[in-house]
């Protein structure tokens, strides 16, 4: 009598499918990690310019340098320009920022309006997705936008 050591197709087949059930499941949600990092980046970035106009309305120097994979936040703890807070953030891979702001500073006057008003769009390269942040003239108020890749 031969000995019957194996799988059936039938076991094979069962086997295939909760695998596919399971990666259909799995996938897509590497997508939304995605998402939740750009959107926090985004906001990040607005606190940040706020926070700037804030400081400024006190009386504290400071702008936010623009580049394509990162910004750069300069703030001036006292009246000169020699005692300095400087910090970069950094975008996650296959990120990358653009802007329409002339000289891509971000500058307020003492009375908290803004220098400089434009926008500036965070593009996600792999996936084709934009969200714009919108600075206000006059204003400084700071709006988020989440847009498609043939509007910007």
């Amino acid at each position: 009598m031969k000995s019957k050591n194996g799988f059936t197709l039938i076991e094979l087949i069962c086997v295939m499918s909760i695998i596919s059930i399971l990666s259909c499941i799995t996938i897509p949600k590497l997508g939304i990690v995605r998402d939740y990092e750009m959107k926090n980046y985004i906001q990040e970035l607005a606190c940040d310019i706020a926070n700037l106009k804030l400081k400024r309305i006190a009386n504290q120097k400071g702008s936010i340098k623009i580049f394509r994979d990162s910004y750069m936040k300069v703030i001036f703890l006292k009246q000169d320009y020699f005692n300095t807070k400087t910090e970069w953030v950094t975008l996650p891979k296959n990120m990358h920022l653009r802007t329409n702001i002339r000289s891509k500073r971000i500058v307020f006057s003492p009375g908290g309006e803004p220098i400089n008003a434009g926008e500036i769009f965070v593009i996600d390269d792999t996936r084709d997705k934009v969200i714009r942040l919108t600075l206000m003239p006059y204003t400084g108020k700071v709006t988020i936008y989440e847009i498609h890749e043939d509007l910007y």
